[in-house]
């Protein structure tokens, strides 16, 4: 009789696995990591990390487990065999994506907890006969008794270190108790069996301790129901504690009420975290309250989201801090008082009775620094200050110096990221990953270096400008269902847009690219209109911008709150020219012939925006675009038509504004690269046999696009694009999108990609690493505001075309698209870039949402308009010498007053190590709803066989004779070490959210 069963994640069928081929995968995944075994294995052993953390795809590609679970499915049998089988030698990642074999600290535990285990203590009599009075045995005869731990302390490297070992192994395990020898002797350790009250109140604990409480939405509901006690019956319904003992709630709230660090209610009924919180005797007449807004306050000023984007911070730190601190990773690095107390997140939380303190120390750091009156002022003050600012014990983040004058961070340095220039790039050095030879790692906060990250990524220079785009993560779609294991707080969308506008205003790229910003058109609903708030900030720091909402299949919008697309651009940059709503699924629908398709691509509300830009020094036009495609992941031909759709009205625009237009786009294509929709753009042709070229439902065709094919033909882009990132760095990103449990995903959605005609990608910026990112499992966090990170890059804008980029003549038929959008039927644009910033973004009667036209026509204001017909090159721009001088100079991050902080292009660099099919980073092409593992989606498993077999690019379909590539990892040539992120033998992938699929907003989803 099988003993598990799944469903298949590539043949989407019931699968039945006996004992033997579970204890099969089991025995071959523990050979495999035996030392001999591995070290014979040179691609094993590159992919395995400095923990010894391995993929469990990787082991797939290159070993031979791959032959014993691929009957079966992927990555998620060797969890299911391992959980289900269990193994002494393999540890499981909590991620299921990850395994390695065990520290022998570790092995030696689980040997101890198995020989005081219940089924062998009550018949092991020699066990028994080494036991004291009190129960205690001693740990190196009961390790010396026993062969298993015998040989495991035999393994241990080096001599003498075997009572280390043993101590450590004893000192997280939640069966043993261990009593170790007096401090400064050599006298034996003992161990001895938990009873059954230690073992409650231990389990308990570690349920009610606060930080992981934090994390823990259930309990934080349960706690606050109950005023911080959490009911004990709830507790015992968890499954270890009913392992453990019975539901008898008055004798395990006996036994909870002996611990120090818990209290229980009178009635016996409920507990909760015991907190003793430090006194000072000096802060006595400073409310509690007070105090503790004022260290939330700091401590929001002072955490990593926020200091790698404060360029003042920056400063202060670096005057006032050791060098060793400053490095990525250090400890120790401080602020003067005065800087973190003037500070204006901390000013506004400070009591209204400290102005005149306040007004004193402005005072004072006015006065001259050697006057002996002022320095005694100043040390007076620090001391009034100090009963207010937290001290040691009473933040988590920081603390107050000794000598009253530094609040020092508790937390190591975060890194910075920087702008990473282009190889052979002139004038800026290209970093080395990891510093390169053992040379010391550079300050992330030094002062004076060439990379003008902060306050603008604009390089010196008449034809430079920056793009960034950012899926800044609607408050609509980021609920605590979502992201279960996400702390409340980072949901807070207070908190994330302080965060994202801090972003924004630190990089202050030249074009800004956003999706999934929130709007409303109800004057009620104004809280969750975001994109006026995005229209406020932005418009301080000098940009305009343009935004589309949601459009349903009949061109139709929503009143109430919903998300769409936004394009802003610094005014002293650019001028705009006009622009095109592109409603994807009306234009669909135009281009089906018969009503199944139209049911088929009509069923999302996504929508493009193109606009048309002229750089201002150059007077060169541009063509900016951005789109947020269908989260569609099981249908990847919707995303491929819809991808199609805005890159044709790209195109189309382009060619109006003149031949050699350059087309830039920024964009969340919910699509990992080698996809349909990444060989479409970046190749320029998409085969009618790949496979995501296939409609799932009878009787659906792909639309016809004329000359760009469909309707059952090959499909050609208009345009040939080519990824920015990977032409500065030689690969794409290893994920911009990081999603917690239960999908794991882990991968790039994200992309700048441009269509050459002159223009010439210079730097990007880099990616945090996954480490970072894993601090708190995953995006968002308190660091990250959202679950996308943010890509930028920066460009050149050549005198002459490069290369020519379009992919010949082709016929772009514009009429049904412009007949849906704002444009006239021609696809000329009726909408320009005559009217305010307030005129054409906070006007929240726009006919983006489906309006009939003759409404929005007599509404809008006639000076938005620009006159019909193809633009000439400069069309509406000044010559160079007439133009006004383009203000290059860095806008500060936070203090619109602030002086700019610069980093160099060198340090901090990340040098993220691509190694293997890292931690279950598993594309989300493809997911069967309650299946527990993964699958890749076809055009990993096989597009890459397809190239290296007729040498064609991989857009090709699968081969029914094998159904798997001939290249097992299924990696795109284009990309070899990105390729070990979406390798086809990475077999999961979900939706980027938790619980198998993205949340659909009204209107057809994310």
């Amino acid at each position: 009789m099988a003993k598990l069963q799944r469903i298949h994640s590539m043949t989407q069928r019931n699968v039945h696995m006996r004992d033997a081929d579970i204890e099969s995968v089991v025995r071959k995944l523990e050979l495999i990591l035996g030392d001999d075994a591995l070290g014979a294995a040179p691609a094993l052993r590159g992919c395995a990390a400095a923990d010894g953390w391995i993929a469990i795809a990787s082991l797939l590609n290159y070993s031979a487990l791959g032959a014993a679970v691929w009957p079966f499915g992927g990555i998620g049998v060797v969890g299911d065999c391992l959980c289900t089988h269990g193994s002494l030698l393999v540890e499981l990642s909590g991620d299921r994506g990850s395994v390695r074999k065990k520290p022998v600290r570790v092995q030696l535990r689980e040997q101890l907890e198995l020989i005081y285990s219940d089924a062998n203590y009550q018949k092991d009599v020699h066990l028994q006969l080494l036991e004291d009075k009190e129960g205690f045995a001693n740990l190196e005869v009961v390790c010396s008794t026993y062969t298993q731990t015998r040989v495991l302390l035999q393994q241990a490297a080096l001599p003498g270190s075997a009572a280390r070992i043993m101590r450590e192994a004893l000192e997280s395990s939640s069966e043993l108790v261990l009593r170790p020898a007096a401090r400064g002797a050599d006298g034996p350790s003992f161990v001895r069996r938990m009873t059954l009250a230690e073992k409650i109140t231990c389990q308990v604990e570690f349920y009610l301790d606060p930080s992981r409480m934090a994390s823990d939405r259930f309990l934080i509901e349960q706690a606050r129901d109950h005023c911080g006690f959490v009911p004990i019956g709830t507790l015992l319904s968890f499954p270890r504690m009913r392992k453990l003992c019975h539901p008898q709630i008055a004798a395990v709230a006996h036994v909870l009420a002996r611990s120090p660090k818990l209290e229980v209610s009178p009635d016996s009924t409920l507990v909760r975290p015991r907190f003793t919180p430090p006194q000072s005797p000096a802060r006595a007449s400073v409310p509690a309250s007070v105090r503790a807004q004022l260290a939330r306050a700091i401590e929001g000023a002072l955490n990593d989201a926020s200091l790698i984007h404060d360029s003042r911070l920056q400063e202060a730190l670096c005057a006032h801090s050791p060098p060793e601190a400053l490095v990525a990773g250090g400890l120790g690095v401080r602020v003067p008082v005065e800087d973190v107390v003037l500070h204006p997140d901390v000013e506004g939380a400070l009591p209204s009775s400290s102005a005149p303190l306040l007004a004193a120390l402005r005072q004072h750091r006015a006065a001259h620094a050697d006057d002996p009156a002022a320095a005694a002022a100043g040390a007076l003050i620090r001391r009034k200050l100090a009963e207010l600012l937290p001290r040691d014990g009473e933040s988590e983040l920081v603390r107050l110096s000794a000598d009253l004058r530094f609040l020092e961070r508790l937390r190591p340095t975060p890194q910075v990221r920087q702008l990473v220039p282009a190889p052979g790039f002139a004038g800026v050095p290209a970093p080395t990953a990891g510093g390169g030879g053992g040379a010391p790692r550079a300050s992330v906060f030094a002062a004076g270096g060439t990379s003008a990250v902060a306050g603008s990524a604009t390089l010196p220079g008449t034809t430079h400008f920056s793009l960034l785009t950012y899926n800044v993560l609607a408050d609509m779609l980021c609920t605590v269902e979502q992201f279960p294991s996400v702390r409340v707080d980072a949901l807070d969308w207070a908190y994330r847009f302080r965060l994202l506008c801090r972003e924004l205003a630190y990089y202050k790229a030249d074009i800004l690219c956003l999706q999934e910003v929130q709007g409303s058109e109800l004057a009620e609903q104004a809280d969750a209109n975001h994109h006026a708030a995005f229209v406020k900030v932005l418009g301080e720091l000098g940009y305009e911008g343009r935004f589309v909402r949601k459009v349903r299949r009949d061109g139709t919008g929503w009143a109430s709150a919903q998300i769409g697309c936004a394009i802003f651009w610094r005014a002293s940059v650019f001028s705009c020219e006009g622009h095109e709503d592109v409603p994807i699924a009306p234009s669909l629908c135009a281009r089906c012939a018969d009503e199944p398709s139209r049911a088929h691509f009509g069923r999302g509300a996504q929508v493009g925006l193109v606009v048309m830009l002229r750089h201002r020094r150059s007077a060169r036009a541009l063509v900016a675009c951005t789109t947020h495609l269908s989260c569609n992941f099981q249908e990847p031909v919707t995303q491929v038509a819809q991808v199609l759709t805005v890159v044709c009205r790209a195109a189309a625009v382009a060619e109006r504004l003149g031949a050699g237009t350059p087309i830039i786009i920024g964009a969340d294509l919910n699509s990992i690269p080698g996809s349909g929709v990444h060989s479409l753009l970046v190749h320029g042709a998409l085969r009618a046999d790949h496979p995501h070229m296939a409609t799932q439902a009878d009787g659906v065709r792909m639309p016809d696009f004329g000359d760009a094919g469909g309707a059952g033909r090959e499909l050609r882009s208009p345009v040939r694009l080519h990824s920015a990132y990977e032409a500065v760095l030689g690969h794409e990103p290893l994920f911009t999108n990081f999603a917690g449990p239960p999908s794991n995903f882990m991968g790039t959605l994200d992309y700048i990609l441009y269509a050459g005609h002159g223009l010439v990608p210079t730097h990007a910026l880099q990616l945090p690493s996954e480490e970072m990112v894993r601090e708190e499992t995953c995006l968002p966090s308190s660091r990250f505001p959202s679950d996308h990170l943010p890509l930028l890059c920066t460009f050149r804008l050549a005198d002459a075309p490069l290369a020519k980029e379009l992919a010949g003549p082709m016929r772009i038929e514009t009429g049904a698209c412009a007949e849906a959008g704002n444009g006239a039927a021609d696809g000329t644009p009726t909408d320009g870039d005559g009217g305010s910033l307030e005129a054409m973004l906070i006007s929240p009667k726009r006919s983006r949402d489906g309006e009939p036209r003759e409404q929005a026509r007599s509404r809008a204001p006639s000076a938005s308009h620009t006159p019909t017909g193809p633009l000439p090159p400069a069309a509406n721009a000044q010559p160079a010498a007439a133009q006004p001088a383009q203000d290059l100079s860095p806008a500060p991050a936070l203090d619109l007053n602030a002086k700019p902080f610069a980093l160099p292009a060198a340090a901090g660099w990340l040098g993220c190590a691509l190694r293997g099919a890292a931690h279950g980073d598993t594309p989300p092409q493809q997911r069967q709803a309650g299946s527990r593992d993964r699958t890749p989606p076809p055009s990993q498993q096989h597009i890459a066989r397809q190239a290296a077999q007729d040498g064609a690019a991989p857009a090709g379909g699968t081969s029914p004779a094998s159904g798997r590539g001939a290249n097992e990892g299924g990696h795109p040539p284009h990309a070899p070490r990105h390729a070990q992120q979406v390798g086809g033998a990475r077999d999961g992938s979900g939706s980027k959210r938790g619980g198998g699929g993205r949340r659909h907003a009204q209107g057809g989803g994310r």
